[in-house]
């Protein structure tokens, strides 16, 4: 899970993770991993949130390779975070993440509809420009946020099914950023 700090990728993770909405700054980084069932298989879904210091750290350069897929995510009210997805964040991942990676870009905050400095135009623009899929989301209300995981997790899983023509019950581990 990519994105500049105070966007909202904690939140996102917390709010899949234990359906809690927690506003917090953390620095660092830090490892989740979700168990969940889906046509007879085990999916482990393990996400790594950088805590927006990915910017800083060469070191996170491996941590872009070898992943099943991708969130982008900005918020709605900042122009910056924005900027960075289009500048920073997307030129990283077309450089060190495989070619046929699931992309989402989210952008989050929805619920400061007022504040909005980033139109849900532009969000789509951007997404289909550059092979995203895009969901606007609200982590402090609850909005889109377990419908845009499932789908974006669903999407990974059928892309691998059909790769490996999973037909009994496996174990599936993907790994996001």
């Amino acid at each position: 899970m990519l994105g500049d700090s105070n966007v909202g990728k904690s939140s996102f993770i917390k709010r899949i993770e234990e359906n809690k909405f927690e506003y917090s700054i953390h620095s660092g980084g830090h490892g989740t991993i979700l168990h969940f069932n889906l046509d007879n298989s085990l999916i482990v879904v393990e996400f790594f949130d950088y805590f927006g210091q990915e910017k800083h750290q060469a070191v996170y350069e491996r941590h872009y390779q070898g992943k099943n897929g991708v969130i982008l995510i900005y918020d709605i009210t900042e122009e910056y975070s924005f900027d960075s997805c289009i500048n920073y964040y997307n030129e990283r991942i077309n450089s060190l993440c495989k070619k046929n990676i699931k992309k989402l870009l989210i952008g989050n905050k929805y619920d400061l509809e007022k504040e909005r400095v980033i139109t849900t135009k532009q969000g789509l623009e951007f997404a289909s420009q550059n092979n995203f899929k895009f969901k606007e989301i609200s982590c402090k209300q609850n909005k889109n946020v377990f419908e845009v995981f499932e789908e974006f997790i669903l999407d990974i899983y059928n892309e691998n099914k059909k790769l490996l023509k999973i037909k009994n019950y496996k174990i599936e581990y993907f790994k996001l950023i």
